[in-house]
């Protein structure tokens, strides 16, 4: 077997640091099972300030993605939607294909159950019974709401949780959005950020320390340095032609971006952007006799002429090409529903207007931005067969929809339960619908590059809706929001990457995320969020087919370990020798040009 140009520059440049300490629980080498069950304990509120334990099963087997939920009382539409997404998750981060299982989820209770804060549990038992069979759990009362990227999010009511829990001799794994000075103190419980943490806490073993690094491909960094200038210098003239000053924040935005340019120059670029959006937003606010239809209307025909510009676009280039133009289309579709949106609401107060009309502007120059990237990158790196874009467009659709029904789900729960009026939450469920059935529509019309982009957008929007509120939470909790991202964009980049794909647009959303972790924290944990959303697309051309067993199971709390120190020796071996990295590329149908 001979390496291409491009792959052996890849495997010498790429660094990898990979401490494999015993016994450490990394994402291994799909676990082999005919059916393999996880016992575990669900906690929940009842009334308001009693918590009850739930024991719980969940049986994992070769199938077709039925997902069965089991319970004596009635199940209600936020569990469901949260159940589903969480076998998707968990099958995910074990490096199976959901469509190749069936899941029974069991919960021992008489009541009637609501709500996604089981959704973790389920999750992370479904990661478990793909990655090491049989398992028992029944030492853990596990909470959280699980978000489409793994995290592991905040829910009520964990005080009266972990008083149900140690009351039963249990430990409590909750998320670590909630982990308040006081429940840390008087509760026996575990914080955790991500299902991969809680799959290291519960194996009683420290976690694999893996960080992914690979350097950003130098003609992304040369456009994104052209990107913040140009953003820099409309930002500038809208200020001065428009307002006939340059607004200290908007300028204070400059100078950042300037500050960040050698360095970060896709930080830079996001930073001009932020400049350019507060001018416009200046802008529109200073305008005494705002007509927002005439302008809805100028800033479509703009959109208009970009798609146009986009469709005519080929279809056929490198995996960066493909990436960097469907986010072109990304972008587009994020512009086009804020005006979506705008639209729904009818009359909009004065304010939100000229804040969504920028918002839609300034996206429609990262439009622009996005194709010149993505031209700029067309001849660079390994490309992708149309029959392996059609895989991924099917699978991350698949998620993607799965995604976008766990967050409707939760936004019609927040009307119904919490009485947050409709007017708000409404908006936001017709422009996630709308951003799945545009999706829909090019996938049918065969332009993958655009469906791929309308359902990363979609994507984003979910995880936002599930993203921990971090704003004003200790640095401590930010930060390990931080490390568990980064443990799990690690583990899932560094398997792609020994397929020899490596996802550009996560590379940048990880270096934005180091520019901005010390200065502004809480968008670097956002932008890491984003980072394993980028990957998710490819990472499910790799996911296998569920197998029929060769080795016995894994039960009663035990944990084998040969897999797992096969699996991170294999991935650095890959690295450093150079040889397996096109392996399943070129089995697959890509090439290198």
């Amino acid at each position: 077997m001979s390496t291409s140009r491009h792959t052996a520059s890849l495997a010498a440049s790429l660094s990898i640091i990979i401490l494999v300490l015993l016994g450490s629980l990394a994402p291994a080498a799909l676990a082999q099972y005919n059916e393999a069950t996880v016992r575990l304990n669900l906690v929940a509120v009842v009334g308001e300030e009693r918590g009850e334990v739930v024991p719980a099963e969940v049986t994992v087997a070769p199938g077709s993605f039925n997902v069965r939920l089991e319970t004596n009382g009635n199940a209600g539409s936020v569990l469901n939607a949260s159940t589903w997404m969480a076998v998707a998750v968990g099958s995910l981060y074990a490096g199976v294909d959901w469509n190749t299982i069936d899941a029974t989820i069991t919960i021992e209770t008489n009541g009637d159950v609501e709500g996604p804060s089981g959704s973790v549990a389920i999750a992370l038992a479904t990661y478990l019974a793909l990655t090491r069979g049989s398992y028992n759990l029944t030492g853990y009362a596990i909470t959280g709401a699980v978000g489409p990227g793994g995290a592991s999010t905040r829910v009520g009511g964990v005080d009266v949780k972990c008083r149900a829990a140690m009351d039963a001799g249990l430990t409590l794994v909750y998320p670590l959005a909630n982990a308040t000075p006081r429940l840390v103190e008087e509760c026996n419980g575990v914080p955790v950020a991500t299902i991969l943490d809680a799959a290291w806490t519960v194996s009683g073993l420290p976690p694999a320390l893996v960080e992914f690094r690979v350097p950003v491909p130098r003609e992304f960094n040369e456009t994104m340095r052209q990107v913040a200038y140009n953003l820099s210098q409309q930002a500038l003239n809208l200020s001065r032609e428009k307002l006939g000053y340059v607004p200290d924040t908007v300028q204070a935005y400059i100078n950042e971006s300037r500050s960040l340019l050698d360095s970060y120059p896709y930080a830079a670029a996001s930073r001009a952007y932020a400049a350019l959006l507060t001018a416009y937003i200046e802008y529109y606010t200073s305008l005494e006799d705002l007509d927002v239809q005439a302008e809805m209307a100028r800033i479509k025909g703009i959109l208009g002429g970009l798609q146009e510009r986009l469709d005519g676009m080929p279809w056929n280039g490198s995996i960066f090409y493909i990436e960097f133009l469907s986010t072109a289309y990304t972008r587009l579709a994020e512009a086009e529903s804020v005006l979506e949106e705008l639209a729904a609401i009818g009359t909009p107060e004065r304010d939100t207007a000229a804040r969504m009309l920028a918002q839609a502007e300034a996206r429609a120059w990262t439009v622009k931005s996005w194709i010149a990237t993505a031209e700029s990158l067309r001849g660079v790196g390994p490309t992708v067969s149309m029959s392996d874009l059609d895989i991924i467009v099917y699978r991350f659709g698949q998620f993607t929809r799965l995604a976008a029904g766990y967050s409707n789900s939760m936004l019609d729960y927040m009307i119904r339960v919490y009485n947050v009026p409709e007017n708000r939450i409404r908006p936001i469920i017709d422009s996630l619908n709308w951003l799945l059935s545009e999706a829909e529509r090019y996938a049918a019309e065969g332009n993958n590059i655009a469906a791929l982009g309308f359902y990363r957008q979609a994507l984003s929007r979910s995880l936002a809706l599930f993203s921990t509120a971090l704003e004003g939470q200790p640095a401590d909790i930010v930060e390990g929001y931080y490390n568990g991202l980064s443990r799990a964009y690690s583990l899932l980049h560094s398997r792609l990457a020994a397929a020899g794909i490596v996802s550009g647009l996560a590379l940048a959303y990880v270096s934005y995320a180091q520019a901005l972790r010390d200065r502004s924290p809480t968008v670097a944990v956002a932008m890491m969020q984003e980072a394993i959303a980028s990957v998710i697309p490819w990472y499910t051309l790799l996911l296998k087919s569920a197998q029929p067993p060769q080795a016995q199971e894994a039960g009663g709390g035990e944990v084998q370990l040969d897999d797992v120190a096969i699996s991170v020796i294999t991935v650095a071996a890959s690295y450093i020798l150079g040889v397996t990295l096109t392996a399943l590329a070129l089995r697959r149908g890509m090439t290198t040009p």
